[in-house]
């Protein structure tokens, strides 16, 4: 019984750390910003940089919010395409499919798209993974066969 009235001791102030943290409070004003961007060109977004424009800050620190508003639908459809991709290549190694996922959910939440090295650097070497290629013409370096 103590231990539970001290949980519930700790969980009011750690709930108000989180609600009051200027963070969560700047991505609901980014969130406020991208709707009418989205809402005012649904297909194809404000343009690079649109989000900037709107003069909310330089990046809304979710990846797919940013896509979402500055290339539109299209943009949203062709980032789970390459996101798709990236897990079809990473299919056959688990660590890589930690390194997709973990920088993919990282996304979600920080950087943007000029700031997310690390998803677009494990995306693309996943991708390079890819089963598609290898029905290409690629010189091998294996001369065994």
């Amino acid at each position: 019984m103590t231990l539970i009235v001290l949980c519930a001791g700790l969980a009011d102030p750690l709930l108000a750390g989180v609600l009051n943290d200027p963070n969560t409070e700047a991505r609901a004003g980014y969130l406020r910003v991208l709707g009418p961007l989205f809402l005012d060109a649904p297909l194809f977004g404000a343009g690079i940089g649109g989000f900037a424009a709107a003069g909310a800050g330089e990046y809304p620190h979710s990846l797919v919010a940013e896509v979402a508003a500055e290339l539109g639908f299209v943009g949203v459809l062709l980032l789970l395409f390459w996101f798709g991709l990236a897990l079809r290549g990473a299919a056959r190694s688990p660590v890589l499919v930690a390194l997709v996922v973990s920088t993919s959910v990282f996304s979600l939440f920080s950087g943007s798209l000029a700031s997310n090295p690390e998803f677009w650097m494990s995306t693309a070497l996943a991708v390079a993974m890819s089963p598609i290629r290898r029905g290409l013409i690629i010189p091998s370096l294996d001369r065994r066969s």
